[in-house]
């Protein structure tokens, strides 16, 4: 039962300190292992299958976790779920070396993705647990902008190491940061009340998963609609990281390092979306999703001109960061909306499922878009601008769609 009378209460400062740690290793994870696959065989197409199958485990597993987010303790979960990250890396780390390199990502990004099918869904869910009901957007902001930092300092730090030490001291990092996550995460109290199963196990997740997908199909089908246009954004912008990783070390030829500086100077345009969260009041609500939507797509279109007509490669660069900025805090201010809206329409028992299920369908469009937008990078690889405009051209037409009621 929530009984948080603040914003800031203890439990939740405890929950987002671990949730800091959690985002730092997963992050510097998630930016340094599909860049290393990249640069160590030099093919965008198998950096964008990489990032496909391993997304594999998080949309299978993810609206599992969204029933055992619901069903078992959270604390217990998300500190046992942060240490065994911390030991499946060390194992990486000792077998990466003595095996083909691409098969030991493929594998580390599997596993990485699997836990977190578990520790997603328990995070999303335990927020509305910790704080007034009415403070949510406050809360997700807040996570939000955690977010953000560790997606600008985890792309510096890491491919400032990797280009300099190699893989090994941004895995020590993840391991030491995944630790700090589960010794946290076992200190913080989390409310929780055991659900009474009246079935096996397998059958209750089959039918806790129906209770989920019913309440969005038939009890509250904006979310549906939510849900679909997640999956399609998911599709078409989720995945443009793919697309600066190869714009800056083939077009730009930059090195890992300048890679994680752009991306990281990319990444304040979340910390300006969730500035304006503020600014935005009333405003800030499910119905301003699809003009959002419409700023993020056009982004694409100034630095594919800018490909085109110039081969000035510093205006390129300032053009690159500046479109992808505007793409970011828009997105950014998007996500925050979408979290928020979830949380306030959907009850205590159902909110991680419902949770899952949009997280799951989100990370779909995430896999089949990184699988695209490789085969389009390679594709198009002496002439990227095309490839930009199509992707502007997808996103706007979902953009169309996006249009949803307060």
């Amino acid at each position: 039962m929530n009984t948080a009378t603040k914003l800031w209460n203890k439990n939740f400062m405890m929950f987002v300190m671990g949730m800091e740690f959690n985002l730092v290793g997963s992050e510097l994870l998630k930016f340094v292992l599909p860049l290393y696959v990249f640069i160590e065989t030099g093919d965008p197409t198998l950096m964008g299958v990489v990032l496909a199958i391993s997304s594999v485990p998080f949309i299978a597993l993810t609206p599992v976790g969204g029933v055992v987010a619901d069903r078992v303790n959270k604390r217990k979960l998300l500190g046992l779920m942060n240490l065994a990250t911390a030991l499946a890396i060390f194992v990486y780390f000792a077998v990466a070396g003595r095996i083909d390199i691409v098969p030991a990502t493929v594998m580390m990004m599997l596993v990485l993705f699997a836990f977190e099918s578990m520790i997603a869904p328990s995070m999303e869910a335990t927020v509305p647990a910790l704080v007034p009901e009415g403070e949510l957007v406050k809360a997700n902001s807040a996570t939000f902008l955690l977010t953000t930092i560790s997606s600008v300092g985890a792309p510096i730090i890491g491919g400032f190491l990797l280009e300099r030490f190699g893989v090994a001291p941004v895995l020590f990092i993840s391991i030491a940061c995944y630790c700090l996550a589960g010794i946290v995460k076992f200190t913080t109290r989390i409310p929780y009340t055991k659900q009474k199963m009246t079935e096996s196990l397998p059958a209750t997740i089959v039918t806790d998963i129906k209770d989920g997908i019913r309440y969005i199909i038939k009890e509250k089908p904006e979310l549906g609609k939510i849900i679909l246009i997640v999956t399609l954004f998911g599709i078409t912008l989720m995945p443009a990281f793919s697309a600066l990783n190869v714009l800056v070390t083939m077009h730009l030829e930059m090195g890992e390092t300048m890679v994680g500086l752009t991306r990281g100077l990319i990444v304040v345009g979340g910390t300006i979306g969730v500035m304006l969260i503020g600014f935005l009041g009333e405003k800030a609500n499910i119905a301003i999703i699809r003009p959002l939507l419409f700023i993020a797509s056009l982004a694409f279109i100034p630095v594919g001109l800018a490909l085109m007509w110039t081969s000035n490669s510093t205006l390129i660069y300032i053009v690159l960061v500046i479109s992808f900025f505007i793409q970011l805090a828009s997105t950014t201010i998007m996500g925050i909306i979408n979290w928020a809206h979830i949380g306030e329409k959907t009850p205590p028992h159902l909110i991680g499922k419902v949770y899952s299920l949009t997280s799951t369908f989100m990370f779909l469009g995430g896999a089949i878009g990184n699988y695209l937008y490789g085969h389009l990078l390679a594709h198009f690889i002496e002439t990227p601008w095309i490839a930009l405009f199509i992707i502007a051209g997808a996103s706007a037409i979902v953009a169309m769609a996006a249009k949803i009621k307060e």
